[in-house]
């Protein structure tokens, strides 16, 4: 687990002012856990269910952009099984990399780079120094494959006594992912330690360009640590 830097980045901490698509929710309706809500994302005409994947204690409701279901839902009526794309996926350009840190219990390096993105451990994460809004992830699948979700963990997940990396940092507050056809969705992200996924139409791409719309500051104080950082990526569909 990494210890926090001895010193956040010099510039001071801010939110992002991109603009966001605006989005148009529907009647709140009860489903599993609590109530939601289904959003119809502006973008192509691109459907997107907000979900949150794996909930625990620290989640919290989206409002009224939230929709939960479960995992094998399937909403479009599609046949055949969901699966988890990561695998699949070739190389992910990020726009930088925060220094490596130290893990405070085993004295381990503690990398930030690219590869923390799709090896589904929440505990590790792909890190940059600052207020990443208005810069882009852009992730190569090996060949095409048919997205039916998209998701993130919209921060650092580590934690440990005396260190919290969700707080700590910045965390994301809305994304645009783009596909291969020029369709778009816009998600807007709660608080939540764990993915929030939206359920799409199905889209065949061989690229997904990942967008950072915003981001919330890092907390304040001597605990506050300028970096944006994503903990895990949600790809799911059929591969080729």
């Amino acid at each position: 687990m990494p210890a926090p830097p001895a010193s956040a980045p010099s510039h001071s901490p801010s939110t992002s002012t991109a603009r966001l698509a605006p989005v148009r929710a529907r009647r709140p309706r009860t489903w599993l856990l609590g109530a939601a809500a289904l959003v119809l994302v502006a973008g192509a005409g691109t459907f997107a269910a907000v979900r949150l994947i794996g909930l625990d204690g620290d989640s919290a409701p989206l409002g009224a952009a939230a929709g939960v279901r479960g995992d094998t839902d399937d909403p479009a009526g599609r046949s055949g099984p969901t699966a988890d794309l990561g695998g699949e996926v070739r190389t992910v350009r990020v726009p930088g990399t925060a220094p490596d840190s130290t893990d405070a219990t085993t004295g381990a390096r503690v990398t930030f780079g690219a590869q923390n993105l799709t090896d589904g451990d929440r505990t590790t994460a792909w890190r940059v120094a600052g207020d990443a809004s208005g810069t882009a992830l852009t992730i190569d699948f090996a060949g095409p494959v048919e997205l039916r979700e998209v998701g993130l963990i919209n921060g650092y997940a580590k934690r440990y006594p005396g260190y919290d990396g969700y707080r700590s940092n910045r965390r994301i507050l809305a994304v645009r992912w783009t596909f291969d056809d020029g369709s778009s969705a816009v998600q807007r992200l709660g608080y939540s330690r764990t993915v929030q996924a939206l359920d799409l139409d199905a889209i065949e791409t061989e690229q997904v360009l990942l967008e950072i719309l915003r981001t919330a500051a890092p907390e304040r104080g001597s605990r506050g640590r300028d970096f944006t950082a994503i903990s895990d990526l949600r790809l799911g569909g059929v591969a080729g």
